[in-house]
């Protein structure tokens, strides 16, 4: 879990006790109205606070699936949380500040990878955008919708996703910028254009 700085209007009650655990205090009222403060600590395999950059938490976390990647194995990495919890900064950095986000640090080590490899490998992007209970391809011309499917040996395909080949970050990067650009989107109280997938 990484916990962001809190912005000028939100009351601060998350805290990273240790390397992976938050703590959060809840300000609360006994019946006599005396306040106290109730703490809960959730522990994680990792807890980053405001001061991490995403070098670190590439470092701990993505980084480790990048050798498992190259030699034949699947992974995921993916941002949870609710509107304005810094997602996108993580992922996508800030390029305006020269601040990579998760994204590029790993393209970077796989094409670093690749470069000192003897075979000859295709790299091949995709990006999907899960709305309700829809599957869109952000890649296509059109966003269009798709159809997950189970194939016989228990595995979700998704039949007609784009798979755009990319020889380098920087082809990568633009390919999720504009598949980043379907993305469903509307107003919320934290943020003008908050992706709703």
């Amino acid at each position: 879990v990484r916990k962001r700085p809190a912005s000028g209007q939100e009351i601060d009650v998350v805290t990273c006790a240790d390397l992976s655990a938050i703590q959060v205090c809840e300000p609360k009222k006994r019946v006599d109205l005396k306040e106290y403060t109730e703490k809960h600590q959730f522990n994680f395999d990792y807890a980053f606070d405001e001061a991490c950059d995403n070098e670190y938490v590439y470092q701990c976390t993505a980084k480790p699936l990048v050798p498992f990647v190259m030699s034949g194995g699947l992974a995921t990495c993916f941002a949870f949380g609710q509107t304005g919890s810094g997602k996108t900064h993580t992922m996508l950095g800030s390029p305006p500040n020269n601040v990579p986000g998760l994204y590029v640090l790993a393209s970077q080590d796989i094409f670093r990878s690749l470069d000192k490899q003897s075979d000859d490998y295709d790299v091949f992007v995709s990006m999907m955008e899960i709305y309700g209970d829809d599957v869109y391809d952000l890649l296509s011309a059109n966003k269009q919708r798709l159809i997950p499917r189970e194939d016989a040996k228990k595995k979700v395909q998704i039949q007609g996703l784009v798979q755009r080949p990319v020889d380098n970050v920087e082809e990568l990067m633009y390919a999720i910028e504009s598949g980043s650009t379907l993305r469903s989107t509307s107003t919320t109280g934290m943020n003008e254009a908050s992706s709703r997938s």
